[in-house]
């Protein structure tokens, strides 16, 4: 079972207070950074959370791809996996 069929859907978005994650109309989270973190770090934060459906959807395509990559020891397939499966794993 894939953390995306248990996840909620995108797009997510940030209101424009920079601090709200939202889902079409409702707000599901605020105050996404630790107490005592600047206004600048909420805000990345948020952004980040965001922008996780997207990331998710452009790993698991990545990570579909052949390696014929040519850069050495790194592999961008290799990455997208281990990337998705701390997302996967229960």
């Amino acid at each position: 079972m894939s953390a995306k069929g248990n996840s909620t859907p995108g797009p997510w978005t940030v209101e424009l207070d920079g601090y709200s994650l939202m889902m079409g109309d409702e707000c599901v989270a605020t105050g996404l950074a630790p107490d005592g973190a600047s206004a600048d770090e909420h805000r990345a934060n948020t952004r980040l959370i965001a922008a996780a459906p997207t990331l998710y959807d452009t790993l698991t395509r990545i990570s579909k791809m052949t390696c014929d990559h040519g850069a050495g020891d790194f592999c961008p397939r290799s990455e997208a996996r281990a990337a998705l499966a701390t997302v996967t794993e229960a």
